[in-house]
């Protein structure tokens, strides 16, 4: 009888010790595993909304899969081979695949929750950190192969690298100890049914005990992501979190770094200076938060960006946030369009301007050339800056519809508006380099010609035999601050 209550006793404790396992994995919060120095992390958890998509990815495997492009990469490889040479190559191959077989490849695809994370070690380094939650069997068969990809690398390196085990918070830590001076050392851990892998020991390390409810503060707690969360949708897929700064801090220091390591060369110096103007002048967004979600059978991302307070007063805030946001935008598209991007655009004088004062603070060696470009656009009356570019507001607007020929171009008809200052100005351009093209006598040749357009009023139709193949009508116009061009006068028409 006292037999029987032992045996009892001892499965309820068994069970009882599974159950608590199990719980203890499950509560594993992967986000705590991130550092706070890390500068990217992605979270990306499974969706049952997305479960039909699932399918689709099968095939695409089993599509890949059947290609061979394994096999095919090996003969391609082995083709000019000798037979011993072709010989070990095949034997290497095959103990690739032994080395990954324990993956269940469709269990690591159909992952539950993964967390990916970056961190900068030095002015250079990227550290890399994944954590992946499976079933206890995938996660075995996961930390298995890559053991033995570790194995294959000591093997074949002539002792050059070593395969080191270590039991760090009651995790054994699986390390692939490269030479001194390498700044990696990729390192492999389970905890349950939780793999970790990552380029650095330390990394894994720091991870593990974050893991183990360790002190220290995760990249998850920053306030600027609770304050974007606030304004972005539930983050139902993945949430990407960029802090732009805090990677932008980092490598300013190679300019440092090159000086250290220049031997005062001139080159070296003028590089370093150039390297942190450069960074000084792009380094104009403090974080950006993305959420990635499913509606019906739509996968949406939405983007929320922060800028810095100095950013309009940089080279880069300049070009891409000083322009004017488009006002009603709704009305540029019509119904049934099928796709539509519209933007406040790129200041492309501030672009060029902003070159020319490198190029000349940073690079005087090149004065000649900018020279010889300057003669040139004096010779073709022509101003790059002045006729062009600041002609041009930034504003951008292309809206595809359904086409009239559904046989050509994916059945799809195309107009694009760019925000024009100086709308006669650059009509004149237009005709003068049509002229100049028309000298050409392929182009002579293709009838290359331009002209009001019989379609649409106040437009041109740019005409040429091999458009005409396609059956496309490409037509250019101006109106209300905008220059237009369409694949099609009556897409255009549609947009007006």
């Amino acid at each position: 009888m006292m037999r029987k209550y032992l045996i009892g006793v001892s499965a309820l404790a068994l069970a009882l010790a599974g159950w608590a396992a199990a719980t203890q994995a499950q509560a594993l919060d992967l986000r705590r595993a991130v550092p706070e120095d890390a500068y990217l992390v992605i979270h990306g958890r499974h969706n049952p909304e997305r479960d039909y998509q699932r399918r689709y990815w099968r095939e695409v495997w089993e599509t890949a899969r059947q290609t061979q492009i394994v096999e095919r990469a090996v003969k391609i490889i082995t083709s000019r081979m000798g037979q011993d040479d072709v010989g070990r190559v095949e034997a290497v191959v095959d103990e690739l695949r032994e080395a990954v077989a324990p993956v269940d490849c469709e269990a690591v695809l159909e992952t539950p929750e993964v967390v990916y994370t970056q961190v900068l070690e030095g002015p250079a380094a990227v550290q890399h950190l994944v954590l992946w939650r499976l079933t206890p069997k995938a996660a075995a068969g996961v930390e298995q192969a890559v053991k033995n990809l570790f194995g294959l690398a000591e093997k074949y390196s002539e002792g050059k690298v070593s395969l080191q085990s270590h039991q760090h918070v009651d995790v054994v830590l699986t390390v692939l100890a490269l030479p001194s001076g390498v700044p990696f050392r990729p390192a492999v851990a389970r905890v349950e049914d939780v793999v970790l892998l990552s380029s650095s020991e330390a990394l894994a390390r720091q991870a593990l005990e974050r893991l183990a409810g360790g002190a220290g503060t995760s990249k998850f707690d920053d306030p600027r992501l609770e304050a974007a969360l606030r304004r972005l949708p539930e983050p139902e897929d993945s949430l990407v979190f960029y802090d732009v700064k805090l990677q932008f801090d980092r490598l300013k220091g190679l300019g440092a770094f090159i000086r250290r390591e220049s031997g005062n060369d001139p080159d070296a110096l003028r590089a370093a200076a150039f390297l942190e103007w450069i960074m000084d002048q792009v380094g104009v967004v403090d974080y950006q938060v993305s959420v990635e979600y499913t509606e019906g059978n739509q996968n949406r991302t939405v983007v929320y960006e922060k800028l810095l307070p100095e950013a309009k007063r940089k080279l880069l805030g300049e070009v891409f946030y000083s322009g004017q946001p488009i006002e009603r935008w709704q009305t540029w598209v019509p119904a049934d369009a099928l796709a539509w991007h519209l933007s406040s655009g790129l200041d492309l004088h501030a672009a060029y301007q902003g070159i020319l004062h490198a190029v000349n603070e940073h690079f005087p060696d090149t004065r000649a050339a900018v020279d010889r470009f300057e003669e040139l656009q004096r010779r073709y009356e022509i101003d790059l800056d002045e006729d062009i570019l600041q002609a041009f507001t930034g504003q951008f607007v292309s809206i595809s519809l359904p086409g009239p020929q559904p046989e050509l171009l994916g059945g799809q008809a195309h107009v694009i508006a760019l925000g024009c200052r100086k709308p006669e100005e650059v009509r004149q351009l237009i005709h003068r380099a049509v002229d100049l093209l028309q000298k050409i006598p392929i182009m002579k040749s293709q009838q290359l010609r331009l002209g009001l357009s019989a379609g649409l009023e106040g437009f041109e139709e740019l005409s040429l035999d091999l458009l005409k193949a396609f059956r496309l009508e490409p037509v250019i116009g101006f109106r209300d601050g905008w220059m237009i061009i369409g694949t099609h006068p009556e897409a255009v028409e549609k947009v007006l």
